[in-house]
């Protein structure tokens, strides 16, 4: 929680708590993923998240985060949007033809 995203996490196998200020918010097994908000939006990490057994996670760098959607901004606006809303940075607004409705 609110230190410096630099990876995605999917988890392979096992089980991840979310927490937040102490309290568990959820609870997320094989397919899931986290580690997207601080990566998407260039913000602190929202939440800490917690092996709850043995878990077995796959990550990706920033940079490959950033390089996966290199070809598809639209892709990355679409993520960001369903994230940031009206938060949203400039990008998401010229790239996704949706993001203007939470601007009007």
């Amino acid at each position: 929680e609110e230190e410096v995203g630099d990876k995605f996490y999917i988890i392979s196998r096992g089980e991840v708590a979310v927490i937040r200020e102490g309290k568990e918010l959820a609870s997320l097994r094989c397919g899931r993923y986290f580690g997207e908000v601080a990566l998407v939006i260039d913000t602190p990490r929202t939440a800490t998240c917690i092996a709850k057994k043995k878990t077995t996670l796959m990550s990706m760098s920033k940079e490959n985060f950033r390089g996966f959607f290199e070809n598809a901004p639209e892709a990355l606006a679409d993520a960001e949007i369903k994230i940031a809303g009206a938060r949203s940075q400039i990008r998401s607004i010229i790239y996704h033809p949706k993001a203007l409705k939470l601007f009007i």
